[in-house]
């Protein structure tokens, strides 16, 4: 099967709802594992490959999964990896992995399935915006075709077995992007972690655990699954998106409030840079669009769509930019095609 894929954009991030304008996606993840077969850290080669012919069968019986995409990982060029990191369908930890792995992945990207990372399936499910009880309601049906062929490692006392303790029970994480510039300005992440932390919700980078935080966009979600029942986890993660928005509404409105033209001059210097820069860093657009996002939300600038905005943070990342370009990964020729990219797609006119 050829393992190209497009830089068109994501599915996940297009939503120009209110509340995206903070949350920009939800996802849902269910950590499982097959009976009798070792987790992948403890399996033999046989055993991690039994765990891919397992989810190939899988595929070929099932009329719901024949339309995801089997990939795998041996055959994935290195910029093709790095690219499903970029799209948020792998994780960090599963490109480095050097025993056999494989994945799912269906063509709207809203749906996929990591094979052997930490736990021999990873399912998960992205929708745009504020969307916990949808994503979970897919992610479930998913899951439930998959356990009509595959017999997991499942417990009567602790309920569904994990690599990590912490996901043992439901194995259920959800998880929001998050734009969250206000309260990164006004400098109340700290009072925001205190409130987050002791509820057993975990806050990382834009990529997840061992991520860098960039652009005031943060991944929350739950540390912990055993001893809470399903329903119970929805219903506190929905009490958590909550709380982020009128946390992040109101720092919003507060540095309007207090910072006016200083905050004015920070959008109006972001757009300044994007429609004159020459090159472009990941980094520093990252920062610049955070201001964009800000602005127009706050009426400073013309509105631009967060679904605009949410679709250049993707495919600005490195090897979306060399996918785009088609150019070899030459770092000055990437940032030069960035910046000449981001001022085409906002439709920018160079004052140079």
């Amino acid at each position: 099967m050829n393992n190209n894929f497009s830089a068109k954009k994501p599915g996940w991030l297009d939503s120009n709802t209110r509340q995206s304008d903070i949350i920009l996606s939800t996802r849902v993840r269910l950590a499982r594992n097959i009976d009798s077969i070792p987790f992948p850290n403890w399996a033999s080669e046989a055993g991690l490959k039994r765990v891919i012919e397992i989810i190939q069968e899988t595929r070929k019986n099932s009329p719901a999964l024949k339309k995801f995409r089997f990939i795998s990982f041996q055959k994935l060029s290195d910029i093709n990896r790095k690219f499903l990191v970029e799209r948020h369908q792998i994780s960090p930890a599963f490109l480095s992995l050097s025993y056999k792995r494989a994945m799912l992945l269906e063509n709207s990207e809203e749906a996929s399935v990591m094979v052997n990372e930490e736990d021999h399936l990873r399912l998960q499910v992205i929708k745009p915006g504020l969307s916990v009880m949808n994503s979970w309601k897919r992610a479930d049906k998913i899951d439930s075709e998959l356990g009509r062929y595959i017999k997991y490692s499942l417990s009567d006392k602790y309920g569904y077995l994990t690599a990590c303790p912490t996901n043992v029970g439901t194995a259920l994480r959800v998880s929001f992007l998050c734009h969250l510039p206000g309260l990164a300005l006004t400098r109340q992440m700290e009072d925001f972690l205190k409130y987050l932390i002791p509820a057993g919700i975990a806050v990382r980078g834009i990529y997840g655990e061992g991520s860098d935080i960039v652009g005031n966009i943060f991944q929350i979600s739950n540390q912990t699954t055993l001893g809470y029942e399903q329903d119970e986890i929805l219903k506190r993660l929905k009490i958590v998106a909550r709380k982020i928005l009128s946390m992040e509404n109101k720092a919003r409105l507060k540095l309007q409030k207090e910072m006016g033209i200083q905050l004015e001059d920070k959008v109006y210097r972001a757009l300044g840079i994007i429609s004159s820069a020459r090159l472009m860093s990941t980094f520093e657009l990252l920062s610049l669009l955070s201001a964009l996002r800000l602005g127009s939300s706050l009426g400073i600038i013309k509105p631009i769509k967060p679904s605009t905005i949410n679709q250049l943070i993707v495919q600005c990342q490195p090897m979306h930019i060399a996918k785009i370009s088609r150019m070899k990964q030459d770092q000055k020729e990437i940032d030069s095609f960035r910046a000449e990219f981001i001022r085409k797609k906002l439709k920018l006119r160079s004052v140079l």
